[in-house]
């Protein structure tokens, strides 16, 4: 369970990035993506993050997940935060979340969004150009780094994973073991390092808060509204 420290910290390194490399404005500087083995209790996750921030709530098919992503879209509502379903357009349909975020494996089968925010995992270049042609908002490169979640593959590296947010064609969150210690924020002349604690996402929740990667963001060691849902 992240502190409301640790949380705030990403957070603020993420509203830093995205200011820098002109991310939408629609986008939250943070995602928190929610497992269930090991996030109990996504509503207290949704109460204690900053205003702005995101929440993907991923329900692998839980019998309670409706009656909890409507809770989950109420809190979200009260709290000024972007409640994404996690791979299921009906449940974010009938909860009315913000909208969807699509894992790499479903883009394939995926419509063009309409009015909804949508978000899709990729784990390598062509899943981005898929990303990019479907309209998403943003795409969540993984794992940058090595993770200790059970579905992380072989990372991308730094050097990799920034070359890819690069010539993306859209912004890129950056998920997968992902560290606060040094951050590279891009600038008109040079890039300067954020301290922030030494702080690992993978301490700061429970499979990776993202920081903000868009564009031409780049990586230095471990870094750190739409309504309406088609």
């Amino acid at each position: 369970m992240p502190s409301a420290r640790r949380a705030w910290c990403v957070f603020r390194a993420g509203q830093i990035l995205h200011r820098r490399v002109g991310a939408p404005s629609f986008l939250p500087p943070l995602l928190f993506f929610t497992d269930p083995q090991r996030v109990r209790d996504p509503a207290c996750i949704a109460a204690g993050l900053p205003r702005g921030s995101g929440l993907v709530y991923r329900s692998f098919g839980a019998s309670d997940a409706l009656p909890l992503a409507r809770k989950l879209a109420r809190i979200c509502r009260r709290r000024g935060l972007i409640l994404l379903i996690g791979a299921d357009a009906e449940l974010a349909r009938r909860s009315k979340a913000d909208g969807l975020h699509l894992p790499e494996r479903l883009m394939r089968n995926h419509a063009a969004p309409g009015q909804s925010l949508l978000t899709a995992a990729a784990h390598g270049p062509r899943a981005l150009q898929r990303a990019r042609h479907l309209g998403a908002a943003a795409a969540v490169l993984s794992p940058v780094f090595a993770s200790r979640s059970p579905s992380a593959n072989t990372p991308l590296g730094q050097r990799r994973a920034a070359a890819l947010a690069r010539s993306a064609g859209l912004p890129v969150y950056a998920l997968g073991g992902i560290g606060l210690g040094s951050l590279a924020l891009p600038g008109r002349s040079a890039h300067q390092n954020l301290k922030a604690d030494s702080i690992r996402t993978d301490e700061v929740d429970s499979r990776g808060v993202v920081p903000g990667l868009a564009r031409s963001a780049r990586l230095s060691r471990p870094p750190t509204r739409r309504r309406g849902v088609n």
